[in-house]
């Protein structure tokens, strides 16, 4: 091969890369003009227009729903369970607090028998040595 024809052939090579190039970056263009004009449209189009448009893109992606803002039962209805769970736990509470105080009351009760057993006990030890002392004087 002559240095022409390696020439030519390298400026042919050049053509066609910038060709595929200019190729892309019109694709890109041609393809951004789209979008625009999409976005341009739905901004553009009316409310019932829109609603046919979001049931068609629906028909179109079954598989992904999209969320539906609830009218307020379920809010009100959470807030149901919720305050009679907070019921049961506060009667469940006073019910534990009532067995304890049973508790501490038979507790009680039970220490001032022994109290009053200890002092019963104690008034028969000191009449039974005041008895003894007695009978050791005489």
């Amino acid at each position: 091969m002559t240095n022409l024809e390696n020439a030519l052939e390298d400026l042919i090579e050049r053509e066609d890369a910038a060709e595929s190039e200019n190729r892309a970056v019109d694709d890109q263009k041609k393809q951004d003009k789209e979008n625009a004009a999409d976005m341009r449209n739905r901004v553009m189009e009316s409310l019932g227009q829109t609603k046919k448009r979001k049931e068609s893109d629906d028909s179109e992606n079954e598989g992904r729903k999209l969320k539906k803002r609830s009218n307020g039962n379920a809010t009100v209805a959470y807030l149901r369970k919720k305050n009679e769970r907070l019921q049961e736990f506060r009667k469940e509470e006073l019910e534990v607090k009532r067995m304890q105080l049973e508790k501490e009351e038979n507790f009680m009760k039970v220490m001032m028998s022994q109290q009053q057993q200890q002092q019963k006990q104690m008034q028969e030890f000191q009449a039974m040595m005041n008895m003894q002392a007695m009978s050791a004087k005489k």
